[in-house]
């Protein structure tokens, strides 16, 4: 059964509206990473460099609430999702 269609979690679903990517700048002690941190770092400078240069990226846990005063940016995902 897909999710928006199951009782209870499809109600949370529709009401979460558009989902949004959050911006927001914490130290880098407080995320849990699955990659050096200054691998990516790196990456990023290089392709200011070199454009053909290889990107590393990098994924991360934050286990804190971040305030509203904290957000730096919200973007829309549907700013991400082109049409075919």
């Amino acid at each position: 059964m897909p999710l928006k269609e199951h009782p209870t979690i499809g109600l949370k679903l529709q009401a979460i509206e558009t989902p949004v990517i959050e911006e927001f700048c914490v130290p880098g002690e407080d995320l849990a990473t699955f990659q050096q941190l200054s691998q990516v770092v790196i990456s990023r400078y290089h392709q200011t460099v070199r454009v053909d240069a290889y990107s590393y990226e990098a994924k991360a846990r934050i286990h804190q609430t971040i305030l509203p005063d904290e957000v730096l940016d919200l973007t829309p995902t549907t700013e991400f999702v082109t049409a075919e």
